[in-house]
């Protein structure tokens, strides 16, 4: 794949059939089977791609997170919904850290989103921390085939993403999920952002987490004073014009180090989340 007019064409080899992809170039598979004394519809192997080849944003093959081993949130979202439990989403920053929560999960056979937040991701560097996610699945299915148990479901999730060129370069890097947070902004301006980032990310069949009102507290580089809540009947809308996959919602749950603060009070309206289940069932 070699030759960049081959890598910017995915072709269905059973029925010389051509899907046409982002950043594609303007070439007529025809006239290049003519131009190459005519190869029927089948043809050489040298045009046949098996599964689609992107280029990245900067020019560089891009990294399905397929080839990785990750899943993305959807089916795991579903399952979870449909019986009855949680997904654990765990941030981590170095290997220990990384092996623990993929052997624990190992052990209790739960599916698991492993969370690289901005800073994490500039502290580990993007290749290496793609090498140790990729290394953390291939340990788990080793772990498992000789434990006689099955593997788990892995998502690699970017946390707390904060523009449109953040999350195109983690999904061209692997991440089988990314964050855009834009509650920071005002509602229009938060979901045309979101608007962006899901019209790219489902491109390559990354699911996207949105964010509707304000958590307080610091985490990583996302710092609040207080809770904004989240209103229940613009969720209804934002999934509807953004198509996001899922939604961090404001109920009066806290970032990080707010949590540890003597003298907090802090006020869990369920009533909210009851409502936006009862509005997007």
């Amino acid at each position: 794949y070699e030759n960049p007019s081959i890598q910017k064409l995915v072709v269905d080899y059973g029925q010389g059939k051509v899907l046409r992809l982002p950043r594609t170039y303007d070439i007529n598979l025809r006239r290049k089977s003519e131009e190459n004394g005519g190869w029927g519809r089948k043809p050489p192997c040298l045009w046949c791609v098996t599964e689609p080849v992107f280029m990245s944003s900067g020019g560089e093959r891009m990294i399905h997170y397929r080839s990785l081993g990750f899943v993305n949130s959807r089916v795991m979202f579903a399952v979870a919904v449909r019986a009855g439990f949680a997904v654990p989403a765990y941030n981590f920053n170095n290997m220990e850290q990384l092996q623990a929560i993929i052997m624990a999960c190992l052990e209790t056979q739960s599916p698991v989103i492993i969370q690289v937040s901005k800073g994490a991701r500039d502290y580990a560097d993007r290749t290496l921390l793609g090498h140790m996610a990729h290394g953390a699945v291939e340990m788990m299915k080793r772990e498992a085939a000789e434990k006689g148990i099955g593997e788990i479901p892995v998502a690699l999730h970017l946390d707390h993403g904060d523009s449109y060129e953040l999350c195109v370069s983690c999904i061209e890097s692997g991440f089988s999920s990314v964050m855009i947070d834009g509650s920071h902004l005002a509602y229009e301006d938060n979901a045309a952002l979101t608007r962006r980032v899901v019209d790219f990310a489902h491109l390559h069949d990354v699911t996207v987490e949105g964010e509707l009102g304000v958590l307080a507290g610091v985490e990583d580089e996302v710092a609040a004073e207080s809770h904004t809540y989240t209103r229940p009947e613009e969720v209804q809308d934002f999934i509807s014009c953004t198509g996001v996959d899922s939604l961090a919602i404001s109920i009066g749950t806290s970032h990080g180090a707010y949590k540890f603060k003597a003298g907090q009070s802090p006020r869990i309206r369920l009533d909210i989340l009851h409502e936006i289940e009862r509005r997007i069932p």
